[in-house]
């Protein structure tokens, strides 16, 4: 069996020469600075407002509703 590299470290970082086929990547995914500035304003769409956390939300109503109103197979399927 061929040994297969993972991190090429003579690849190429630079956000211009980066390219998909026939390019030399180094096979890390780089966030900081991306080709495509479109790319990247998606990325953060898509990673910084789809999530939420609890000291954001409140949650005293849900937690009522939980211990008082839900069945015990509807406590249990959460």
């Amino acid at each position: 069996m061929e040994r297969t590299i993972i991190f090429n470290p003579e690849g190429d970082r630079e956000t211009s020469k980066r390219k998909i086929v026939f390019g030399n990547p180094t096979n890390i995914m780089e966030l900081n600075n991306v080709k495509y500035q479109w790319a990247f304003d998606l990325y953060k769409t898509m990673g910084f407002t789809n999530f939420w956390i609890p000291e954001e939300i409140p949650m005293h109503e849900d937690r009522k509703q939980y211990e008082k109103e839900l069945s015990e197979y509807e406590r249990r399927a959460y």
